[in-house]
């Protein structure tokens, strides 16, 4: 860290008393899609890549986060804080998620949010209760007129765990 970003770093705690979660993990709390369905719908009609359903599911010996797409997208999944947090880096999507949604944990994942990042990029933070590794990941293409998938499966790991290669 150079000298003068922690500089920055130092007159934010002290401005704020502490440097909040969000802005330690790169995202800007900002909400997914003011207007909930009616937003979601402008975004699909516009025909622009959006997630339009999320979901955690699985128990303590495999989790999958599960996004539902309506394009083709590419998911860069990586693995930090000694294997208790996974980073997905998205290149820019709307989250164009159903009213009232709230990220639900599950399995490995103690919790998780999405939102924007600079640069116009998206990314979804997962929290787990223990270090996991990246055990799969994928996107399947939508077809016809059914939605897309990806995927990402965590797996518990031995205390320092490494995001594999991309296939």
């Amino acid at each position: 860290m150079t000298d003068a970003a922690r500089g920055d770093r130092a007159r934010l705690k002290a401005r704020t008393g502490l440097v909040p979660l969000a802005l330690a993990a790169g995202l800007l709390a900002l909400p997914a899609l003011p207007g909930g369905t009616d937003a979601a719908e402008t975004v699909l009609a516009a025909g622009k890549p959006a997630v339009t359903g999320a979901s955690v599911s699985g128990d303590a010996t495999r989790t999958r986060l599960t996004l539902t797409i309506n394009h083709v997208i590419e998911i860069y999944p990586k693995v930090e804080d000694g294997g208790r947090r996974v980073v997905i880096d998205i290149p820019p999507i709307a989250f164009a998620l159903p009213a009232g949604f709230t990220p639900k944990p599950a399995g490995l994942v103690t919790a998780w949010s999405y939102g924007y990042v600079l640069f116009g990029n998206s990314r979804i933070v997962l929290e787990t209760a223990r270090p996991v590794a990246v055990a799969y990941q994928a996107v399947l293409p939508p077809l016809a007129d059914e939605p897309g998938t990806a995927i990402v499966d965590l797996v518990p790991a031995d205390g320092d765990a490494a995001t594999p290669p991309a296939p």
